[in-house]
């Protein structure tokens, strides 16, 4: 049997439900205090210049961009890119299942006045836009509406994380481009795919015009995104930032944590990845217990095992808590938990992670 504190002494606790480290107060406080002890950090002006302006250079080198601005969401920033590439009223294809037509409350219809028109699932091919194309242009046999741009999300958020099938992604992306629309990636989890599919963020994004990240998915901020492009476009979109309320005074703090985990943050999640892999067997291999993987997977897997309900299921969770294991909420749905992979699984010996789920299931799974 393995300690109940053993985890502890191999540094953080394992959080196994969130994209990046889900920091308590306490300990972002101690992280800015540590950030700025000992050297002179360069404040922002209204989001513009010092410390923010070196995330900023940093984070279109990493996304092979030629500018990049901080925003304050992810959702200003699909806004703020889509109106700059298809103008006010425009058309844009997106998919249904993508965060900016489920989850911004018709932000880019209310503020940008942009016609969204939605694929069905997240991740359309080149025929769903070619069909598209093809009818609005027939459309405007009487009142000429042309589309104007593309949305594409990967991982899709709604789809437990998938990312796009890369010739489904290469075969979108060229249908796009024959029919002249400009190209913006919602890649809130871009680092996240470019780790479990081995490629660079740049080279994942070249073909898009604009690309934005969400920095507290990854980096671990309090909230904030990045939007890369080029320089005339974010330009204007620190102007545009600034005229909708998002030109914060300062914004100094989310920069510098940012650039911080930013520093080697793909090599760690590498590691956690390999880390992972080993749990995952190790799961696999107890007596009715399965690990899934969803299609062209990223960081996600369902955990389920023979006989969970929600009471076992809540027992099993109280259990690994205390000995510094965090699941996430039983989904009933899917009869099992919804588990991701982060920097946190790192330095965490895996048999003792699987020690530690094989006491906390068996007395469960034992019960009538």
């Amino acid at each position: 049997m393995v300690e109940a504190g053993a985890l502890r002494a191999y540094g953080s606790t394992l959080h196994m439900g969130s994209d990046g480290i889900p920091l308590t107060p306490h300990e972002y406080s101690e992280l800015l205090t540590r950030l700025t002890s000992g050297r002179n950090v360069a404040v922002d002006y209204y989001s513009v210049g010092g410390i923010v302006a070196e995330f900023e250079g940093q984070a279109a080198r990493m996304l092979g961009k030629e500018d990049a601005a901080i925003l304050p969401s992810g959702t200003m920033a699909n806004v703020l890119a889509l109106e700059a590439l298809a103008g006010r009223g425009g058309r844009v294809i997106v998919p249904y299942e993508s965060h900016i037509y489920r989850d911004s409350g018709d932000a880019a219809q209310c503020l940008a006045g942009l016609n969204l028109m939605a694929v069905p699932g997240g991740f359309p091919g080149g025929e769903d836009i070619r069909v598209l194309v093809k009818r609005s242009k027939e459309e405007g046999e009487k009142v000429e509406v042309p589309i104007k741009a593309l949305l594409l999300e990967t991982p899709v958020r709604r789809l437990h994380e998938s990312a796009y099938a890369p010739d489904r992604f290469k075969d979108a992306i060229g249908a796009a481009r024959s029919a002249n629309l400009r190209l913006h990636l919602d890649g809130a989890r871009l680092l996240m795919w470019s780790v479990w599919c081995g490629k660079s963020p740049a080279e994942l994004c070249s073909a898009f015009e604009t690309v934005y990240v969400s920095l507290y998915k990854s980096f671990n901020t309090l909230f904030g995104a990045v939007l890369a492009g080029p320089g005339e476009i974010v330009d204007g979109v620190r102007r545009w930032r600034r005229r909708n309320g998002g030109g914060l005074p300062q914004i100094w703090p989310v920069a510098l944590v940012a650039r911080y985990f930013m520093d080697g943050y793909l090599e760690r999640l590498t590691a956690a990845r390999q880390v992972a892999d080993v749990i995952f067997s190790g799961l696999d291999s107890l007596p009715g217990v399965s690990v899934h993987r969803p299609p062209n997977a990223t960081n996600a897997a369902l955990l389920t095992w023979d006989g969970a309900t929600l009471e076992r299921a809540r027992a099993m969770k109280r259990t690994l808590e205390e000995r510094g294991i965090h699941l996430p909420e039983y989904s009933e749905p899917d009869s099992g938990f919804w588990i991701k992979v982060n920097e946190t699984w790192n330095n965490v010996p895996p048999d003792a992670v699987v020690s530690f789920f094989r006491e906390a299931l068996f007395p469960l799974t034992r019960v009538a």
